[in-house]
């Protein structure tokens, strides 16, 4: 049976019971999402953490080839962007038709503190999309000033 995640009290207890009971983590839905993928973008920190305890690959893949940084990315999640990227999930896996990377998306999203903490993890700011953009052509596109000097740190000038 798939887990389901959620972060209320008793769904948290109870997915906490079938993991002693020997639950996979990494079970997947038909779309290969996994509870991770759905943790990350709809439950709180501890439930991330519940899962990743238990086993759940931190970069298992849905069938859009997502991972769960990116769920959480994508869900302006930055409290389980940061569990995610403790627990090593790789900042630079593009995925989708888009090629988009979470740093892409966190840059769209306008979430200053993802792309602060995604940078700190290691995501690569000259990484480019199927159109050819960097996140920093992102931001500059749609003038996101507030993103550019974090984009061009490390830069040689």
């Amino acid at each position: 049976a798939r887990l389901a995640a959620d972060d209320t009290g008793p769904t948290q207890a109870a997915l906490l019971r079938l993991l002693k009971a020997g639950a996979d983590p990494n079970a997947s839905a038909p779309d290969f999402s996994t509870p991770l993928h759905e943790a990350a973008r709809r439950s709180a920190p501890p439930t991330v953490r519940l899962l990743l305890r238990a086993g759940a690959r931190v970069d298992a893949l849905d069938q859009d080839g997502e991972t769960p940084l990116l769920h959480a990315v994508r869900a302006e999640r930055a409290d389980n962007a940061r569990v995610l990227l403790e627990a090593k999930a790789n900042p630079n896996l593009a995925s989708g038709p888009e090629r988009q990377t979470p740093l892409h998306v966190a840059v769209e999203r306008g979430s200053y503190a993802v792309v602060e903490r995604l940078l700190a993890a290691g995501a690569d700011r000259s990484a480019k999309n199927r159109k050819g953009q960097t996140a920093r052509d992102i931001a500059a596109s749609r003038r996101l000033t507030a993103l550019l000097p974090l984009l061009d740190a490390g830069k040689p000038g």
